[in-house]
């Protein structure tokens, strides 16, 4: 049963001899000695990035060319980060696109709600300014009618008095029927145009109560109004407010395209290659890579 392959827990040094040097040893005649010391030039070579061994494609000695592949880890969760890293980038973008969208769209709309406002406060406060009139008028009126009433009741007592006293006259022949019918008449008329004064000062009143109502239902479209003309007069901040989070999801973009290139470049570094050409030799950790090696394929 395959289990998962263990991390790296000692580098691998791997040394690159010139090929120069291994060259000379395995052409040039020998000579044997206990004391010959040769120069070179040893490069060591360690993972960049942590992970599983998943193969090793050189053995103790081996030339190798510059470029060539060494030893190649676990690629999976690597890969697993370069997706989702380019998932994070597309949902930056499509956020950026988003907020990018929505800047000349609040600006106008903020801009028109100002100027609506601005015209909706006119608009309500002339109409108060007419329905103060109307009640203005509505009083005057009432006062008319109320002066009317006392005159016609004026009248109305007064021919009332006048036909009190022809009755005595007029049961005593003393006054023409004629005269009698006329104060009769008279009278009738002043109380039916009095009864009529009472109706036009309760009507006036009505129309006042109706004035006031109106006057004062002005006066709230007037409140609302300056409510609505505050609100939007925020208009510029709001604007400031979008561009500000549009430049933010900008920022996003970027930091999601450095995440995605730097999960590239992790994925990239899965695969350890040798950086020159020459020969292999395997330091002391090379044996606890070999035994994790193993352990992992049992």
């Amino acid at each position: 049963m395959t289990g998962r392959r263990p991390w790296i827990l000692a580098g691998v040094v791997v040394a690159l001899a010139v090929g120069a040097f291994w060259l000379w040893r395995t052409l040039s005649p020998r000579e044997s000695t206990d004391d010959a010391q040769v120069a070179g030039r040893v490069t060591p070579i360690a993972a960049r990035v942590g992970g599983t061994v998943k193969a090793i494609h050189v053995t103790d000695n081996q030339v190798v060319a510059a470029g060539q592949v060494l030893v190649e880890l676990d690629r999976r969760d690597y890969e697993i980060a370069l997706a989702r890293a380019e998932a994070d980038l597309a949902v930056a973008e499509a956020q950026s696109r988003a907020a990018q969208a929505g800047v000349p769209v609040t600006s106008m709309s903020a801009e028109s709600g100002q100027h609506s406002a601005n015209a909706g406060t006119g608009n309500a406060e002339a109409a108060l300014r007419a329905a103060e009139r109307e009640v203005d008028a509505s009083r005057a009126k009432l006062a008319a009618a109320k002066a009317r009433q006392v005159e016609a009741a004026a009248n109305a007592l007064r021919s009332s008095r006048d036909l009190e006293r022809l009755r005595p006259l007029a049961a005593k022949d003393e006054i023409s029927k004629q005269q009698m019918d006329a104060a009769t008449t008279a009278a009738e008329a002043t109380h039916a145009a009095a009864e009529s004064a009472v109706a036009s000062v309760h009507e006036a009143e009505a129309n006042l109560d109706v004035s006031e109502a109106k006057r004062v239902q002005a006066a709230g479209a007037v409140t609302q109004a300056k409510d609505q003309a505050q609100a939007a007069s925020t208009a510029p901040q709001q604007i400031l407010l979008t561009k500000a989070q549009a430049a933010g999801a900008d920022a996003q973009v970027l930091q999601a395209r450095a995440a995605l290139d730097q999960a590239r470049v992790n994925l990239d570094r899965t695969t350890i290659t040798a950086p020159a050409a020459g020969a292999v030799i395997w330091a002391a950790s090379s044996a606890i890579l070999r035994s994790y090696l193993a352990g992992s394929e049992r």
